[in-house]
């Protein structure tokens, strides 16, 4: 099923998949098993240049302000999807209340402010289970969601098995061999482990909450359709009760949040780039070390953006309401803080509180302050002595650089 397909583009692709079986077969009649074992290994790639990549792309996980990224990346994704839902929660309020108002029944679906009170429980009741799945994922290598183990496969290179290296093997007679090669490979893969371990972790998180905003929505629902209080409540304890019902959303909710929802097209575009190769160099993956969550993050943006989103049918089908109360008003949530976000940060850029790139002009550069970054926020300090680098006319230098 799916999980096949996501496999067969971790390794290039069905396509790549289709010409490797048939070159295999070949192989068998040309020159028979050995031709065929032959053209397996040259086909699929070095496994020292699998090693390469796992060093590479583990060095590029294991700087402090990456893990530091990673770690409060998810959370503050998650709160700030929570305000969304509060505020598509005001949307449906405010829609329900007009319908009543003109003698209209209300929607018996839509978005509810307790469903981000819901959300947050869930969230406070998920610590055990999101602790114990974190620690499992540490230990063992193997993250809890099946899409994620298949791509831990591909990054999990320096291991004895995957080299080849014989049980009892030893070096200099002393050292078993594959034990010291999977103990080098647990080290390395450390930055790779820990953000493994962190995305399980907030995935319990996410779908738990998810769980939970499924079940008030139930019951919201029910209650607004003229079913009586006991018989709302049934039908949220029903969700608790078979939670397999909801199960797409929490696993949307989960992949969402972390960014790992699957991107289709791009996706397989990004695989075939990935597994290029250049003298046994894998080229590809220092092109593109990681696809999914980048991707992710610039489709999540463009959605928010008001601006982009006039170009997009659905866009408009949603906040027309065409596709419904929930859409309707997830949607304009969605515009309306994306459009906040947007005028925030154009605010902060005008007034010198968030720089841009480095200054082209060498002599701007070089009235920069000490611990100046790109891209950064900027607090001013009230060291004694320190003044904030002006401009032509006297003004605070604004730092956005064209």
């Amino acid at each position: 099923g799916e999980e096949i397909l996501a496999l067969l583009n971790q390794s290039g692709g069905a396509l790549e998949a289709q010409k490797l079986a048939k070159g295999y077969l070949n192989a068998l009649k040309e020159g028979g098993r050995e031709q065929g074992n032959r053209m397996v290994a040259r086909s699929w790639g070095s496994k020292w240049s699998g090693v390469a990549q796992e060093l590479y792309m583990n060095g590029l996980l294991g700087w402090t302000k990456t893990i530091f990224k990673n770690l409060i990346g998810t959370p503050t994704w998650m709160l700030y999807q929570l305000a969304e839902e509060v505020v598509a929660g005001s949307i449906g309020t405010v829609a329900r209340l007009k319908r009543r108002a003109f003698g209209q029944a209300p929607s018996k679906e839509g978005v509810y402010i307790g469903q981000a009170v819901a959300r947050v429980a869930g969230w406070a009741n998920s610590f055990d289970d999101a602790w114990n799945v974190a620690w499992k994922t540490w230990k063992t290598e193997v993250p809890s969601d099946q899409q994620t183990k298949i791509d831990a496969l591909s990054y999990r290179q320096l291991d004895s098995e995957n080299l080849g290296i014989r049980p009892g093997s030893q070096i200099m007679g002393v050292v078993d061999a594959g034990d010291a090669v999977n103990t080098l490979g647990r080290l390395i893969r450390i930055p790779g482990r820990f953000l493994q371990s962190t995305d399980d972790f907030w995935k319990v998180f996410a779908s738990r909450g998810e769980l939970n905003s499924q079940a008030w929505q139930a019951t919201a629902n029910a209650r607004h359709a003229g079913k009586s209080p006991q018989e709302a409540l049934d039908d949220g304890l029903m969700v608790y009760l078979d939670p397999k019902s909801v199960g797409d959303a929490t696993s949307a909710q989960a992949h969402y949040s972390t960014l790992t929802q699957d991107i289709g097209a791009l996706g397989e575009l990004t695989s075939k780039v990935q597994h290029m190769t250049w003298l046994g160099l894998p080229v590809g993956r220092m092109i593109i070390p990681f696809a999914k969550v980048p991707t992710n993050s610039v489709l999540i943006t463009l959605g928010r953006n008001p601006v982009v989103q006039t170009l997009n049918h659905k866009a408009w089908a949603d906040s027309l309401g065409k596709n419904g109360p929930a859409a309707q008003q997830t949607r304009l949530a969605q515009l309306a803080m994306g459009g906040a976000v947007m005028t925030s940060v154009v605010n902060l850029a005008t007034n010198g509180r968030l720089t841009g790139g480095y200054p082209r002009d060498e002599a701007v550069a070089k009235t920069l302050p000490p611990g100046w970054q790109p891209y950064s926020m900027v607090f001013k300090s009230s060291r004694e002595g320190y003044e904030w680098p002006k401009d032509a006319d006297g003004d605070d230098l604004p730092l956005i650089n064209n």
